[in-house]
């Protein structure tokens, strides 16, 4: 354990009294940060149990419970806490940790003081014969775990099944003749409007009913759909439901769609990667980003095997030939 201060182990005791349960030893992963890493932590918690042994309790952000609920077999124990004041805790323990069990784990390797990000890692794939590591395989790393161990597919409880197709009725979901577009970003700045806008009206033409995910980013929700399409409300107990329903979706490399590929849900999908205009400083989640195509890719992502259906972008254009394949894809019928 690194040297706490008198401060750190104030909140360290009591992260303690909050997790541990009063009546037997558990591990304890706790997750403040994104989808994207809150998804991989729970899709390795088979193969944690199975190499460190004993029993797990996930530490998790409210709105993203429904992710341990995908993985209830794998995870014996789940406390969720407001999403702001489970972040704000955990600062406290940032740098400072001990992997043992019983002890608060921060499930996210910077929280540990390699002072490494995972850009840099996936930065060595640009260097002919130097390898580099996946998104996954820098949390297997970070859990202590073998370079094999397998991430498990979710489970979609039925009840939720049901109430996403109760809900596409509603909303008029046409099954496999529909499109979902997820226009928003967090990981980084997201493609102008212009451009889904454009990519909507093509996909409407070839004759699908078009749908914008209305969940937005960290700003807020949208308030209107796209022109021409209809909103829908994603929700991870929905989502890939709504996707296998829809039979298709349209997204830019985040945790929401990083999910979707590593679940294997049954729908057709394409990703936009975006391509910076030359000179221009790419930042993101705060980190300069040296190769930002590379660490968008879904190979490198490493959730799931390819192949993946992936399209360069740039930012201010132009858009046709992007666009005029995606939607050549999208609109293939659906087998």
């Amino acid at each position: 354990m690194s040297a706490m201060s008198v401060e750190h182990q104030k909140f360290w005791s009591a992260g303690m009294q909050l997790w541990r349960d009063p009546t037997e030893r558990t591990w304890i992963l706790v997750n403040p940060t994104s989808i994207g890493d809150t998804y991989v932590v729970c899709a390795l918690a088979k193969a944690f149990k199975a190499t460190h042994g004993g029993k797990l309790t996930m530490v998790m952000k409210q709105s993203q419970l429904p992710i341990a609920h995908m993985f209830q077999d794998d995870i014996d124990r789940m406390l969720a806490y407001e999403d702001q004041e489970l972040l704000s805790f955990s600062w406290k323990f940032f740098g400072v940790g001990s992997f043992d069990i019983d002890q608060p784990i921060m499930a996210h390797p910077q929280w540990h003081g390699s002072g490494h990000d995972f850009h840099q890692f996936a930065e060595l794939f640009a260097y002919p014969g130097r390898g580099g590591l996946t998104f996954a395989d820098w949390f297997r790393l970070m859990l202590r775990l073998g370079w094999d161990s397998e991430l498990s597919k979710p489970s979609i409880p039925e009840d939720w099944r049901v109430a996403s197709n109760a809900y596409a009725d509603q909303i008029g979901m046409t099954e496999g003749e529909s499109i979902i577009l997820f226009p928003d970003n967090n990981s980084q700045a997201p493609l102008p409007d212009a451009f889904w806008s454009q990519l909507a009206e093509r996909l409407s033409a070839e004759g699908l009913k078009v749908f914008t995910n209305m969940a937005g980013n960290r700003h807020g929700p949208r308030t209107v759909p796209l022109p021409g399409t209809y909103g829908v409300n994603i929700t991870l107990a929905n989502v890939i439901p709504l996707v296998e329903r829809a039979g298709r979706f349209v997204s830019m490399s985040n945790g929401m769609s990083s999910m979707l590929t590593g679940s294997g849900a049954k729908t057709r999908h394409a990703y936009v990667i975006q391509v910076p205009a030359p000179g221009t400083e790419v930042v993101i989640n705060g980190v300069h980003v040296r190769q930002p195509v590379i660490v968008q890719t879904q190979a490198v992502i490493g959730l799931a095997q390819g192949p993946f259906n992936e399209f360069m972008v740039e930012a201010q254009g132009p858009w046709e030939q992007p666009i005029g394949d995606v939607a050549r894809l999208m609109a293939a019928p659906v087998t």
